[in-house]
């Protein structure tokens, strides 16, 4: 535990979520796209944003990297584990502590900035408090909870006591959340009668059917439900048993005892422990202790109050980790079937001093999947009416990239998005120099539609954060966001890539569309206040360089007068003063420069009816 004086029963009273299956609905909405990549990889930063979402009630937003201030915590965050963990084998830390200087003096750096985001969220849901008094949601996140509890104690209550209980919350399961999913979605690969029997288990448990949409299925995952998985939850502490997340361990004695080997320790001593070599010592497992099989014990211990030897602490960490496992493994079983890409590949350690995967097994889904790994079919989807056949079997990257470039454009597309037809004569109007202007007509009327309709679907998550780099910005919209290369690509097609054949930037390229493709959407009084849009760093000199948006609803609704009188939410482009003012008009794209160029922008409030936008980003090489 990194906080002291606080009793696991206080936390998990105050921190339980009073609707767990929230916590997890904004990533399971893009993991349940089949277009997502998975990798079987240490997986920190999709759970770190869970835990932060419950936590604090506001979005972390580094799985995207839109959000700077977020991306510099989790970073900072990340950084401070690490040197903190070199201090057991760099003998002069204190004396660098001291001088300031090395780890020492950057440890110090990361913890600010950990400190300043961290009393900075606080500060602003205390406002947020006092300007909702009478809002009945204000109490979702554990934060606000602890806020009103501090009511009732300010004197024990500090700002750095909730600081301590906020970061203490992020920090539990961290790894070993991220850690044990990878390996148990390694070990149920090699065996797939437990994997199906797992999703046997979660159909029966969570009462679903077959065609249950994602929305639907999520809402049933209740405390009650997860505690029922008994089969999940055994085939979880079986992976523990070989796979721990710490190899190593140690324990600081409180008082002086004689230990069951009579060995004599006093109080202060610290004692080490291996959990890997014990979960595969045949004296306690049996001649088969290094095969992962159902365990009677396990089960037994599923069941009841009976705790199982990880080595994690009995506290509040393994309980956060349990259920988060079990909610992840639930929704990603549900809806998907996997299989390993090389059978015949050896997994390797990370240098760590947890069990983290050191090499990329991956598990993709099916579109686009082959485009980027060239690999052959390894996962199937779940969809209505059971297992679909997704990729072809053996399919190189080659063939897969002639398929897709015959696919990609005025075919739907994955079975989800409506086809887009190619525009020949598109129209530019450059609004301000050559860095912001708008194309009407992008998106036909029809196609744009279907792209609510679509969005709608698959079922829009309430958004709200502190904003990005520059300025303050407030942020109160819906949001989907899916990775798909496909659609970026059949979007891109569409006449995006004649655009922007003659603009370079610093000599680079545009070679396409960012396929983490986020769909927006503003009810009356929504709005995102005045931002910067920050250029992201894609890897392989692949950078973000324009923002795009197509408006999907707007003036030129002429087939739904729902949408025909929508009021508000004009995107207004700032500099010393407003330089332009664009109003939302249907199937129009906006696109401007972001990064260092970027101007200040924000979307004003809708004031009548709802305002749809689909946004990615245009990539330069």
């Amino acid at each position: 535990m990194v906080i002291s004086g606080v009793t696991n029963a206080s936390l998990l009273a105050l921190g339980s979520p009073p609707k767990p299956s929230k916590t997890s609905v904004v990533l399971f909405s893009e993991v349940t796209q089949p277009s997502l990549l998975i990798l079987l990889l240490p997986m920190p930063t999709p759970t770190r944003s869970l835990r932060f979402k419950t936590a604090f009630g506001v979005e972390l937003n580094c799985l995207g990297g839109s959000d700077h201030a977020g991306s510099e915590f989790a970073k900072a965050f990340d950084a401070s584990g690490e040197i903190i963990t070199l201090r057991y084998i760099n003998v002069f830390w204190k004396i660098m502590r001291f001088l300031n200087i090395g780890s020492e003096a950057t440890l110090k750096k990361k913890i600010k900035v950990v400190d300043d985001f961290v009393y900075k969220l606080i500060h602003l849901r205390i406002q947020q408090i006092s300007s909702t008094a009478n809002d009945s949601t204000k109490n979702e996140d554990i934060l606000s909870r602890f806020l009103e509890e501090s009511k009732k104690d300010p004197q024990n209550m500090s700002l750095k006591y909730l600081r301590d209980i906020m970061l203490n919350l992020v920090l539990a399961g961290k790894d070993s959340t991220a850690s044990t999913l990878s390996w148990f979605f390694y070990l149920i690969c090699k065996n797939p009668s437990v994997q199906e029997k797992i999703y046997q288990e979660v159909m029966e448990v969570i009462e679903a059917s077959e065609d249950a949409a994602f929305d639907v299925f999520s809402r049933n995952i209740i405390d009650e439900s997860l505690n029922n998985m008994h089969y999940l939850h055994a085939a979880l502490s079986e992976t523990l048993r070989l796979y721990p997340v710490a190899p190593i361990d140690n324990k600081v004695c409180f008082s002086d005892d004689i230990l069951p080997g009579g060995y004599i320790v006093r109080k202060g001593d610290i004692v080490f422990y291996q959990p890997y070599a014990m979960g595969r010592m045949e004296c306690l497992w049996g001649e088969d202790a290094e095969i992962f099989r159902q365990r009677g014990g396990w089960m037994m211990m599923a069941s009841s109050s009976l705790k199982a030897p990880t080595s994690w602490s009995e506290n509040l960490r393994k309980e956060v980790a349990y259920r988060q496992m079990k909610t992840f493994a639930a929704v990603l079983l549900r809806f998907f079937k996997f299989k390993l890409g090389d059978e015949k590949k050896v997994v390797h350690y990370k240098t760590s001093t947890t069990l983290l995967v050191d090499e990329a097994r991956r598990l993709k889904s099916p579109i686009a999947s082959a485009v980027r790994f060239g690999a052959k079919k390894i996962l199937q989807f779940r969809g209505v009416g059971g297992p679909k056949e997704m990729v072809t079997p053996g399919e190189n990257d080659q063939q897969s990239r002639k398929r897709k470039k015959k696919t990609a454009v005025g075919e739907e597309i994955g079975g989800r998005w409506p086809p887009i037809k190619p525009k020949r004569d598109l129209q530019i109007n450059r609004l301000k120099g050559t860095n912001l202007f708008t194309i009407p007509n992008f998106f036909t009327s029809s196609e744009s539609k279907a792209f609510v309709r679509a969005a709608e679907s698959i079922g829009f998550i309430h958004q709200g954060s502190l904003g990005p780099a520059k300025g303050e910005a407030y942020r109160d919209n819906d949001r989907i966001s899916v990775a798909d290369q496909g659609l970026a690509e059949s979007i891109w097609q569409s006449g995006l890539k004649r655009i922007f054949d003659d603009i370079k930037l610093q000599g680079k390229v545009a070679i396409g569309l960012n396929p983490n493709i986020r769909f927006y959407r503003y009810k009356v009084g929504q709005r995102f206040g005045r931002h910067i849009d920050e250029s992201v760093d894609l890897g392989g000199g692949h950078t973000t360089q324009y923002t795009l948006l197509v408006y999907l609803t707007g003036k030129g609704s002429n087939h739904n007068t729902s949408m025909q009188s929508l009021v508000g939410g004009e995107t207004v482009f700032y500099d010393r003063g407003i330089v332009e003012e664009v109003p939302p008009e249907e199937g129009m794209a906006l696109l401007h420069i972001h990064g260092n160029k970027c101007m200040l922008h924000e979307a004003r409030v809708v004031t009548k009816n709802v305002k749809y936008v689909l946004r990615s980003d245009v990539v330069f090489a």
